[in-house]
């Protein structure tokens, strides 16, 4: 059987890409907008349900394009999102840690794309704004579309001053 990352470099040079810098740039001005129009708070918020509308559609495509069958296992759902998923849309493979104790994976980005150009003004980051929630929504989104109940969030993010982004997801049972 093919290793996930041997799936995952596959089903990248398959996918259809966009120019990164112009993925960034445009991230960056949601945010700024969402924040200007909406606070912190409710840019979370919408951030999350952008994520989750992506989510339950690049599923799809995701099952396309790597000829995987879902498996319902703590272990299976983090490898196919840690080691294949991210490398897929986001062409970056965090590490990834499962805790079988409490039903958890985190996946840890060194170099998160998202955040790549991001300068957060001071009075923001004293803001609760979670500047990459849209990667929690997607994820839960997915999740969801496979009918896993899940939830998520970031632990750190590098827009905070964090060395890494690390998201950390409940699978609910």
């Amino acid at each position: 059987m093919a290793t996930p990352k041997y799936i995952a470099e596959n089903a990248w040079r398959k996918c259809e890409k966009i120019n990164g810098e112009l993925l960034v740039a445009t991230y960056g001005a949601l945010v700024a907008s969402l924040l200007q129009k909406h606070g912190a708070e409710n840019t979370n918020t919408i951030l999350h349900e952008i994520g989750v509308d992506m989510g339950e559609r690049l599923v799809e495509e995701f099952f396309c394009q790597t000829k995987l069958q879902f498996e319902n296992t703590l272990e299976k759902i983090a490898t196919h999102i840690g080691e294949i998923a991210f490398k897929m849309f986001m062409d970056i493979t965090p590490s990834v840690e499962v805790n079988e104790a409490n039903n958890t994976f985190t996946l840890t980005i060194e170099d998160n794309p998202l955040a790549m150009f991001a300068r957060l003004p001071d009075e923001i980051k004293d803001t609760p704004l979670i500047y990459c929630n849209v990667y929690c929504g997607a994820i839960v989104g997915a999740l969801h579309s496979l009918d896993v109940d899940s939830s998520c969030h970031i632990e750190k993010c590098t827009t905070r001053g964090d060395d890494t982004t690390q998201i950390t997801v409940q699978i609910k049972k």
